[in-house]
């Protein structure tokens, strides 16, 4: 990001700790959760400042599903919860 080099990491890096399954030979993808104990610290973290998962991994959301996908998403979600 500091124009050092033009690698990226994978996009399975970048979206962690989502991880991505594809069904129906890729046709469909399932995104979940990894919890992992050496996270738990960073999950407290995001929890007091009011920051959740889908809106911490943003970038890296767009990035592999696009804007108007991940617009959809922060809607269906913050629809429900009011």
């Amino acid at each position: 990001m500091a124009g050092k080099t033009d690698f990226r990491k994978p996009i399975s890096c970048h979206l962690y700790p989502i991880r991505v399954t594809s069904y129906d030979n890729g046709a469909v993808e399932a995104l979940n959760y990894h919890q992992w104990s050496i996270c738990k610290p960073a999950c407290h973290h995001g929890k007091a400042l009011g920051v959740p998962l889908y809106r911490f991994l943003k970038a890296p959301l767009v990035r592999r599903y696009g804007q108007a996908w991940y617009d959809e998403l922060v809607a269906e979600i913050e629809g429900r919860s009011k």
